[in-house]
């Protein structure tokens, strides 16, 4: 088991697979009445995006060169944005698979290095 803080304790080009099922749902104001364990499990801050985001600009220095990237999202964390940022950073990034809940959707993205 290794303990850390998202990509810290890993060396450069580690994996070649990384899956991600971060904190993903915006906070919300009945958050305070939950377990703070059980929130850190799924509440992803204000608009759901706080891991995500600090997790999408580590993780490609651990991805070995040919590596990819499984990340679940819900609809509630906008993943376009997700899918955008990942473009721009070099990525080929698209759904691959989609489920609905009653007040959600999940989606899987999937991202492999661009490599010219």
């Amino acid at each position: 088991m290794v303990r850390g803080n998202l990509t810290d304790p890993f060396k450069s080009s580690t994996f070649d697979l990384i899956v991600f099922n971060p904190p993903y749902l915006p906070a919300d104001k009945y958050d305070l009445y939950i377990d703070e364990e059980e929130r850190m499990a799924w509440c992803g801050g204000v608009d759901g995006r706080l891991i995500i985001d600090r997790f999408i600009n580590a993780f490609p220095y651990v991805l070995r060169k040919n590596g990819e990237l499984l990340l679940l999202q819900s609809s509630l964390s906008n993943p376009q944005k997700t899918l955008s940022k990942l473009y721009e950073m070099g990525f080929e990034a698209s759904i691959i698979l989609e489920k609905s809940f009653f007040f959600e959707k999940l989606y899987l993205i999937r991202a492999v290095r661009k490599w010219n």
